[in-house]
């Protein structure tokens, strides 16, 4: 759960830093689904590191 928090996080500076405003790359385009794919990479990094 943790990682999917701090993935949900990252997503969304990345997509305040480096995302694509004129919505020519859906995946830097909008915000939700910049934080929706970060807490779903985060979830499976966190399975990975999870003791």
């Amino acid at each position: 759960m943790l990682g999917m928090v701090l993935g949900l996080i990252a997503g969304y500076f990345y997509w305040q830093y480096y995302g694509i405003y004129d919505g020519t790359f859906g995946f830097s385009s909008e915000w939700w689904v910049n934080s929706i794919y970060g807490s779903l990479l985060g979830g499976l990094a966190g399975c990975f590191v999870r003791k």
